[in-house]
């Protein structure tokens, strides 16, 4: 028996002594577990400063457990709740700058017993870059901004823009259309071939031009447009002889000869008109009670208005046709009275080839057949096209003489030719001429209508150019080809 008591006392000796706590209990040496994963939910950049973006939670006997943050990763750029948990990042999250977070949370309980979570938090990327302009292009009435991504809608109203260079005034396009990547501006004025124009665009309070996310587009001031609206530049780019006047481009059109005092309105008279062939043939009146007056038609097309009575204009230098490769005549224009009116005329004052061998002519009409549209060269070929009817009130005239000397004479109108006759003005059918808009040379047969356009070139014009040119003068008398 007392071996066995020995050998007892001599075990409860040498075996592990237990930590004792208040009383003589066992002491809590068992660290908080945390319940908190290791991941925070992803937050957005730009959502904002002082967000709680995680909230560690951890179990232990021994309450309260308290929170901190340990000294290591990002540490810095958070704060904790001790008591909740709750971790607050305290800069608002750029993802460009720093796209995601580590941080350590640290738990201890109230024996202090200790224990550490490591967390990533990411920042997810934002949509923050803005609409660019890519392009801006104008054909006819209608302006196209094209951006660099879809934008939303509704976009802004017309009057966030103004267009200037399709009239001296700057004008507000009549709606603003957003679709996919683009904005459609309607123009009240169609933009004429080789005019300037710019564009402003203001951005308004609400529904500017945005993308999904909302970034609002930068403003536009005189922003440049590619013109792309077809004209007849291209048929003096290797140097032909002609003129070309368009009424519908204000900017050539001056209320005095000398060309130092613009056309701004409509009613006021034109004295000079620019010749946009390059050629320098511009036409002018230095009589101020016998120049045409810039008028505006129903359809809202500007023409110069002839009272058929003493206004007409004439080149201020002769027109060189010397020696062309062919001759093409256009006009577009309104007959306003049965008389009959010289539309153009390059001479003197006989159109008969046997004294005036030069001359060519268009008229508005033919003997007693009023509101007609003729075409001559040289008096040995006199096309009477067919008549055109008080109820069509816009009738485009044109002609086309080619293959010189002999050739044809065609009369088009609309887009479509109404006849074809043979023809031929001779060698001495081109030289250094006059041209004269709105009465034959002898000051009689003055036209009384309006002139939308005239257009003289010293080649032969067909194919794609034919087709453009019955656009181009269709578009500005307002007519459907």
């Amino acid at each position: 028996a007392a071996y066995l008591g020995s050998a007892q006392l001599t075990e409860i000796y040498l075996g592990a002594s237990p930590v004792l706590g208040a009383g003589g209990a066992p002491a809590d040496t068992t660290p908080p577990v945390f319940t908190s994963g290791a991941t925070a939910t992803p937050i957005a950049e730009n959502s904002g400063a002082g967000q709680t973006v995680y909230t560690a939670a951890a179990t232990d006997d021994s309450l309260p457990v308290t929170y901190s943050l340990k000294a290591t990763g990002d540490h810095a750029a958070f704060s904790i709740n001790g008591s909740t948990g709750a971790v607050t990042l305290t800069a608002n999250p750029d993802y460009e700058s720093k796209a995601s977070y580590a941080f350590t949370v640290i738990a201890t309980d109230a024996a202090g017993n200790a224990s550490e979570q490591a967390v990533a938090l990411a920042i997810t990327d934002v949509d923050e870059a803005a609409p660019t302009l890519v392009s801006a292009a104008v054909n006819g009435t209608s302006l196209v901004l094209t951006y660099s991504e879809p934008l939303a809608t509704p976009g802004p109203s017309a009057s966030a823009f103004s267009v200037s260079g399709a009239t001296t005034i700057a004008q507000t396009p009549s709606s603003a259309v957003v679709s996919g990547a683009t904005v459609t501006l309607t123009l009240p004025t169609t933009a004429a071939y080789g005019q300037t124009i710019t564009v402003n665009y203001t951005v308004p309070g609400t529904n500017q031009i945005r993308d999904a996310a909302g970034n609002p587009a930068a403003a536009l001031t005189a922003q440049a447009v590619a013109n792309s609206t077809d004209g007849p530049g291209a048929l003096f780019d290797a140097g032909q002889p002609g003129v070309w006047y368009d009424v519908s481009d204000m900017s050539t059109l001056f209320q005095d000869a000398a060309g130092t005092v613009p056309v701004t309105a409509v009613g006021q008279p034109v004295g000079r008109v620019l010749d946009k062939s390059g050629r320098g043939n511009h036409a002018t009146q230095t009589t101020a009670t016998s120049r045409p007056v810039l008028g505006q038609d129903g359809n809202g097309k500007r023409c110069l208005i002839f009272d058929g009575i003493d206004d007409w204009l004439s080149t201020d230098v002769p027109v060189d046709l010397s020696s062309p490769s062919g001759l093409s005549v256009f006009a577009s224009v309104r007959q306003l009275s049965d008389s009959t009116g010289m539309i153009l005329e390059s001479g003197t004052n006989a159109w008969d080839i046997t004294s005036n061998p030069g001359t060519w002519f268009m008229s508005s009409r033919t003997g007693a057949s009023p509101l007609n549209r003729e075409v001559g060269a040289g008096g040995t070929s006199r096309l009477a096209a067919s008549v055109v009817t008080a109820a069509t009130p816009v009738t485009l005239a044109r002609s086309m003489l080619t293959s010189i000397p002999g050739g044809y004479v065609t009369a088009r109108a609309a887009g479509y030719s109404d006849s074809t006759t043979s023809g031929s003005m001779g060698a001495a059918g081109f030289a250094a001429r006059t041209l004269f808009v709105g009465r034959r040379a002898g000051l009689v047969y003055t036209f009384e209508g309006n002139v939308y356009g005239v257009l003289v070139t010293g080649k032969v014009v067909d194919g794609a150019e034919l087709t453009m040119l019955d656009g181009y003068f269709s578009r500005i008398a307002g007519l459907a080809i």
